[in-house]
Formats: C-alpha cells, sequence, structure tokens
C-alpha cells in the first residue's frame, strides 16, 4: 500500500470517527434532557470525546487527559447511554473533587468511593436511557439487557413517582445486588492498592471518608442529594458485602503495609464490611484476618479421624 493511499485512509477512518462522535453526542443532547445536561458540563470542562481501540469496557473517563473514550465496537445505542456514564463522573469530580479513589483512604473507604461513583453513575446512565426511550427505544433496550436488576428498581419506581429523582435511589440503590459486577472494581481497588504497597508508598491507608460524606458529595441531582434521607444505606449489609477472597486480600495489603512501615497503624476498616462466603454473608469482625493454617486442617482432620476409631 502506497503512503499516500494509506494517509487518504487514515483520513477517512477519523473523518468518520469524529462524524460518530459529533452523531453519538447530538442524538443524547437530542433525546435525554439529563443526558444533556452532563454533555453541557463536559463541554463547559473542555472535555475531549473521542473513540477508542482496544478497550474492554464500553467506555472510560480518563481523568488526567481529561478526555472520555468509546469503545468503537459497541454499538451507537450502547455508546450513547455509555456517554452519559462517563460524563457522571467528569461531574462527580467537579462536584467533590476529594471523592476519588487514593492510597491515603483505609481499605473500606477506598471500597466505599469507588463503588458509590459507580452506582451513582450508572444511576444516571439507566435515567438518561429511560428518557430516550420514545425516541430511541433501543438504547433502553440495551441497557436494561446489561443492566436488568437497576432497570427494573428504577422504572418501579417512575411507574408510582414520575419523578427522575425520585427514581434515581432505586437505581443506585440495586447496583449494590450485583455482586459479581461489584466484586469487578473492588478488585480494581485492591490491586491498585497492593502496587502502592509493593512500590513503597508512605502514608497508605490512613484517612476515612464516611458513609454520610460519600452520599452527600456523590449523589447529587443539581444542588440536592437525592439520596437525602438514606445516608446509612452505605453501611447497611447489601451495601457492604464483599466477597470472601477479597477481605483477605484486604487483610494481606494491611498487614504487610504495617510492617513495612508505609502506615502508623495496621489498617482493620475491612473488619466493618460483611463477606459472602459459600454458607451465605457473615459480619467481617467475625471472621478471622487469616487463613486457616494447615496445622489446623490437620487437626480437624484427626479429630474426625479419632471419632471414627473410638472404642476400637
Amino acid at each position: 500500500m502506497s503512503s499516500e493511499l494509506q494517509k487518504a485512509l487514515e483520513l477517512k477512518l477519523s473523518n468518520y470517527q469524529s462524524n460518530r462522535v459529533d452523531r453519538l453526542i447530538r442524538s443524547v443532547r437530542e433525546c435525554s434532557p439529563l443526558g444533556a445536561a452532563l454533555l453541557d458540563r463536559a463541554e463547559q470542562n473542555g472535555c475531549k470525546i473521542v473513540l477508542g481501540d482496544g478497550m474492554k469496557a464500553a467506555g472510560s473517563f480518563v481523568r488526567k487527559e481529561n478526555a472520555i473514550l468509546l469503545n468503537h465496537q459497541m454499538s451507537d445505542e450502547r455508546l450513547m447511554s455509555t456517554l452519559v456514564h462517563e460524563a457522571r463522573h467528569l461531574v462527580q469530580d467537579e462536584n467533590a473533587p476529594l471523592c476519588v479513589a487514593h492510597c491515603g483512604l483505609n481499605l473500606e473507604s477506598l471500597i466505599r468511593v469507588c463503588r458509590t461513583r459507580e452506582a451513582d453513575a450508572k444511576a444516571f446512565q439507566c435515567a438518561a436511557a429511560h428518557q430516550m426511550m420514545t425516541s430511541n427505544p433501543k438504547v433502553w433496550k440495551e441497557f436494561f439487557k446489561a443492566s436488568p436488576k437497576i432497570a427494573f428498581a428504577y422504572i418501579e419506581k417512575y411507574k408510582q413517582t414520575k419523578s427522575v429523582e425520585a427514581s434515581l435511589p432505586e437505581a443506585f440503590k440495586a447496583w449494590f445486588d450485583d455482586l459479581e459486577y461489584a466484586d469487578k472494581y473492588d478488585r480494581k481497588m485492591l490491586s491498585f492498592m497492593e502496587s502502592r504497597v509493593s512500590k513503597g508508598d508512605d502514608g497508605l491507608m490512613e484517612d476515612r471518608f464516611s458513609s454520610k460524606r460519600a452520599i452527600g458529595n456523590i449523589c447529587k441531582y443539581g444542588s440536592a442529594c437525592y439520596m437525602k434521607g438514606e445516608e446509612g444505606f452505605l453501611e447497611t449489609e447489601r451495601a457492604m458485602t464483599i466477597k470472601e477472597d477479597i477481605f483477605f486480600r484486604c487483610a494481606d495489603v494491611s498487614k504487610s503495609a504495617f510492617e513495612n512501615g508505609q502506615c502508623e497503624e495496621e489498617d482493620k476498616s475491612f473488619l466493618k464490611f460483611f463477606v459472602k462466603e459459600a454458607g451465605g454473608v457473615v459480619p467481617g469482625k467475625n471472621k478471622s484476618d487469616k487463613r486457616p493454617g494447615v496445622s489446623e486442617e490437620w487437626s480437624f482432620i484427626m479429630s474426625c479421624f479419632d471419632k471414627r476409631t473410638a472404642g476400637r
């Protein structure tokens, strides 16, 4: 292929991508007042919106670059609601610049802040997709297929109230019901903290971000908090359940950081979580912060053997 033809094809592709982004932005503005308001904030902030390649997710907000990346392999209908989701992350940063995941947060706060941001962005994505249902029903169908629990919780409340603000809390709370989905973000946060420990960073896990502060700063609809009166939700079993291996990873990273002198005291905040194990959900404070040792397992085996051989 000649260099001239290569340049022509690259220019054509660039123009196509630019036109597609413009079309997506225009469609969101036309179909969703909520989405239009978020895109206005993004435009005012100088945020770039571009198509990305090699992405696993449908989209991503890159804070350092002040840019929203959209996965070009996804359908327009999927990307329309995703654009709203990522624009909401930008607005979260504007509303509450301190509400970001960072290594100074203790483990409970780190996971809580990440979960709250994602649940809030998903709730706004749901509301915008619902607004698009009349003019572009495929957007809502795509969202419902991907997040049925959140979509169902939202529409049930909306049928009763006809209010976006009243329905957002139900979508927000329903996000936590899919532990498999939430677990993906828990793992990202633990991997982030583990990398900070391995790099020898200081001042780890020393700050706390309360549930009331997280709700009040992140969950805003206009100037008001749409979760007002429900600040305690983030302390409930529904919102604070993690997987068992995440619990033990929290114990490991806390111990390592303390032994390395990277924090003033061992972080025990993760004991506040509820833990999903084979037998159900249990309070983290009731679990040992170490896995059963070989000697304990051997003692259990021997006790069973003794019972079988008793009386012989």
